[in-house]
């Protein structure tokens, strides 16, 4: 059953839910009487009238004055417990993500990836909007205007679900952020990528596990003094920071016959600077302000791809609040002269069996293939399984040597929209963010049916 939800200048007092001619018998009990509306995880209280609207639809209209003022119509999946006298309607989905000076969500290159988690959304019952740290708790969020072409301010329920997709990592980690979200658990949000991942941190926890051992370079917090024991033991390393993305933060340092080669990725360039001592290497390193926030990672002589480095991008999401699923993949192709493949410092999309077939054999190339997609699924299971953080979708990137074995580069919690191949098609990751939503709320108001405890679903 769906319910159409509305704001209107005729209703006044409580919200009134109207009744269509193929409903109005199962709700004749009900006529006249108070019932709650649960939306998301926000509850309000409504009056049944059992006049059959206009339009034959079910309807669910709110005064101009009520705390929830929703833009446009919103026509929702409903499901009713007639033992509560209670109207579930959702799955009410959010994004919060970070805000500009004004206060409007700061969109960038993700205007795309939420318009088609709107239209999706809205396809299949459910409700979506963004927000942001300064205007959850206030119950404010920007609702997408197709007419218009725009996100619009309204209020907006609690959500069933909210991912948090804040880009700044300052932002991120500030305590107003950390509280707000242990708040919103508190409420039972499901809120999922709680916050960025550190590059220590999952080297650490994917160490702990032995099938994945196997596939992870060596990895050190940096010191000078482990730098200078690792270049003698594999000549070529990798430094990281903890917190680095998009190939910022990255140097790289080879080491041959008294010569020590720093590659620095700075502004989409590629600078060197040669070195004839390991003090010499170490002043400069400290004038980048390399410090212990940084990684040293053995260097991996990966495939490429007509000279260009190459890597592939696994993306891996939640699917019922217990399985992990493998929703796409791309092989990324650095810019050229680049030493990382990150799209946004220049580099190009491409299949990548396409890619494995133009090095390998067909049937090796799937072999290598098949093999990269069971070992992201296994790293995504370790780190939600061990991670402090809650974990919903997550960026896999692996690179693949010479002998087609794979390597772990990477995992990031809130994965680049800029891998996706455009086909005109609805993402595979829009449509398993909302199945996701579904699931849970499906899964609480089961619940509620039967314990008449809203929480006991959470």
């Amino acid at each position: 059953m769906f319910i159409t939800c509305s704001t209107s200048n005729s209703i006044t007092g409580q919200p009134v839910l109207f009744v269509s001619e193929n409903t109005a018998q199962d709700w004749r009990w009900a006529a006249h009487q108070e019932i709650f509306v649960v939306m998301g995880l926000s509850r309000y209280k409504a009056k049944v009238v059992p006049e059959v609207p206009e339009h034959g639809r079910n309807e669910l209209l709110f005064p101009e004055n009520h705390s929830l003022q929703l833009r446009g119509l919103q026509r929702l999946t409903a499901h009713f417990s007639p033992k509560e006298k209670t109207l579930f309607l959702g799955p009410v989905i959010a994004v919060l993500t970070d805000t500009d000076s004004p206060g409007r969500p700061s969109i960038g290159q993700l205007g795309p990836y939420y318009e088609e988690l709107y239209q999706y959304t809205i396809r299949h019952g459910g409700l979506f909007f963004l927000t942001g740290a300064s205007l959850i708790d206030q119950q404010r969020g920007f609702y997408w205007n197709e007419e218009k072409g725009e996100w619009l301010e309204g209020s907006i329920p609690l959500p069933d679900i909210l991912y948090n997709r804040i880009h700044s990592r300052k932002s991120d980690r500030s305590e107003s952020v950390r509280q707000l979200i242990t708040l919103l658990e508190a409420q039972d949000i499901f809120v999922f990528n709680t916050s960025y991942l550190t590059k220590d941190s999952v080297n650490e926890l994917l160490s702990g596990e032995d099938y994945i051992l196997e596939y992870l370079p060596h990895t050190e917090t940096f010191t000078l003094s482990s730098l200078r024991r690792l270049l003698g033991k594999h000549n070529d390393l990798f430094i990281k920071h903890i917190a680095g993305s998009q190939g910022k933060k990255l140097l790289r340092l080879a080491y041959l016959e008294n010569d020590y080669r720093l590659i620095q990725n700075i502004g989409g360039e590629t600078l060197q600077k040669s070195f004839s001592s390991f003090k010499e290497t170490a002043e400069e390193l400290s004038k980048l302000k390399v410090s212990s926030h940084f990684i040293i990672q053995e260097t991996i002589e990966l495939l490429t791809s007509e000279d260009r480095a190459l890597d592939f991008r696994f993306l891996c999401h939640l699917v019922d609040n217990r399985k992990w699923k493998l929703v796409s993949s791309v092989a990324r192709i650095s810019g050229q002269g680049q030493f990382v493949s990150n799209i946004a410092q220049g580099g190009d999309l491409a299949k990548p069996l396409k890619v494995l077939s133009t090095i390998f054999s067909r049937s090796e190339a799937v072999r290598i293939y098949r093999l990269m997609e069971e070992l992201s699924l296994a790293v995504c299971i370790r780190l939600a399984e061990n991670s402090t953080l809650t974990l919903g979708e997550l960026g896999v990137d692996l690179g693949v040597d010479k002998s087609g074995k794979p390597w772990v580069i990477e995992v990031n919690s809130k994965p680049s929209k800029q891998t996706y191949v455009e086909t005109g098609a609805i993402r595979p990751s829009v449509k398993t963010l909302y199945h996701l939503s579904k699931s849970i709320w499906e899964e609480r108001r089961a619940s509620y049916d039967q314990t008449g405890n809203f929480d006991a679903g959470a």
